[in-house]
């Protein structure tokens, strides 16, 4: 793990510390001495400070290889990504076969209390941006300069709902209270569901229902099961397969994938493109769910960017299942979560906000009033570009900026 610290100088208005985390310095060229009036850019080893970035007479020189480096962090290919996914990776049963109180009692006793200021330095939580600082520098970020966003918007938002079993479409009543929540606001939102719990008829006439109210739908696995990605990859493909092929029978738009429990390998991303989905939304800024003890997981960037060929949508805003975690009442929650909007803002990036429609996680009375808060919020604000995933992914791709 490498310390940064930056001048401002190179720094981006949107950069609040002058130190942050890397896992890897592609390239990186040591034993240099410069002048000290010439390093913009320090990192830490042995306890002293070596240049990393430095001016010369037309710009500056990086002695590390940028686009190696923030490739590699996107694509979590550094030290210490692997995830762990714990016991419900490991269960020879689907647990959403329970009954959601049951569900609910044994999600609160197995949620471990977690302090953020205990958690590793990477990625860092709740939200980094070290990818779009370091294509910043490299002239290539997406960030406030030059908004690639419709209408002068400096940042876009997308609301999405992870459906994890039927119980929303049996107990239809919590879908109208998110829809209300969303709909007398103006905004669509996204909803992936598990393929292979869409049987009823009237699952399939509500799924109807939201799409001709201008709302996308997209996959949630094929089952719920965590342990999908660990698959054979013809297995892993045949579900994929069947998986866009429901989606697509129920709605024809683009279809997007999100993975039950963010659970992700490489081999996914391939399969996914091959199987004709338009974007993942599966690869979290920063969490540390799943974590091991030497770091967090994520992407670090609040920017669309490619996998393997296909748009991964990062997940930019902490899920809802973390709040019981942190120790958060549902109105602190979304308070926490305006202030990482804020943030996001500043970077010019894309908020994406999720919500489980469970009643131990969202499909509560709280939690729906505290969203119909940060609703308020975020739609007061004129600057925010409001609208679907596959939008946002789509404007992304024909910006040119896509990595």
């Amino acid at each position: 793990m490498y310390k940064i610290k930056m001048s401002k100088e190179i720094s981006p208005k949107w950069l609040n510390a002058s130190e942050f985390y890397l896992p890897n310095l592609e390239g990186l060229q040591n034993g240099q001495d410069f002048p000290e009036a010439e390093v913009l850019a320090t990192y830490e080893k042995d306890g002293q400070q070596r240049p990393l970035i430095v001016k010369n007479s037309s710009g500056v020189d990086v002695l590390f290889d940028l686009e190696k480096t923030y490739t590699k962090i996107c694509t979590e290919r550094y030290d210490g990504a692997t995830l762990n996914h714990g016991i419900f990776a490991k269960l020879p049963f689907d647990y959403n076969k329970f009954p959601t109180w049951f569900i609910g009692l044994m999600s609160k006793m197995l949620a471990k209390r977690v302090k953020i200021s205990e958690l590793p330095p990477f990625p860092n939580y709740p939200l980094d941006c070290s990818v779009d600082l370091l294509r910043s520098i490299s002239d290539k970020s997406g960030g406030t300069e030059g908004s690639i966003w419709p209408d002068g918007k400096k940042y876009a938002v997308c609301f999405t709902h992870d459906v994890d079993t039927d119980w929303v479409f049996r107990n239809d009543a919590w879908l109208d209270k998110f829809r209300e929540a969303e709909e007398n606001n103006g905004i669509a939102s996204a909803w992936y569901i598990v393929p292979k719990e869409v049987k009823s008829a009237k699952a399939k006439k509500l799924i109807g229902s939201l799409v001709a109210s201008g709302h996308e739908i997209g996959a949630h696995g094929y089952t719920h099961d965590p342990g999908l990605p660990q698959l054979p990859e013809k297995k892993l493909r045949e579900y994929m397969k069947k998986s866009h092929g429901i989606i697509r029978a129920l709605s024809d738009e683009e279809i997007g994938y999100r993975a039950p429990w963010l659970a992700r390998e490489a081999s996914m991303f391939q399969i996914l493109q091959e199987t004709g989905f338009a974007y993942d939304s599966s690869v979290p800024n920063a969490d540390f769910v799943g974590n091991n003890e030497h770091s967090n997981n994520g992407c670090c960037t609040v920017f669309p960017y490619l996998r393997n060929k296909l748009p991964i949508l990062p997940l930019t805003i902490p899920l809802d299942t973390i709040a019981t975690p942190l120790n958060k009442s549902p109105i602190e929650f979304y308070d926490w979560v305006i202030d990482i909007t804020e943030k996001i803002k500043k970077v010019g990036g894309v908020v994406v906000i999720t919500t489980h429609t469970t009643p131990h996680f969202s499909a509560n009375d709280p939690m729906i009033k505290a969203y119909h808060y940060f609703i308020e919020k975020i739609t007061a604000d004129k600057e925010a570009w409001i609208t679907l995933p596959r939008n946002i992914v789509n404007r992304y791709m024909n910006s040119g900026r896509l990595v």
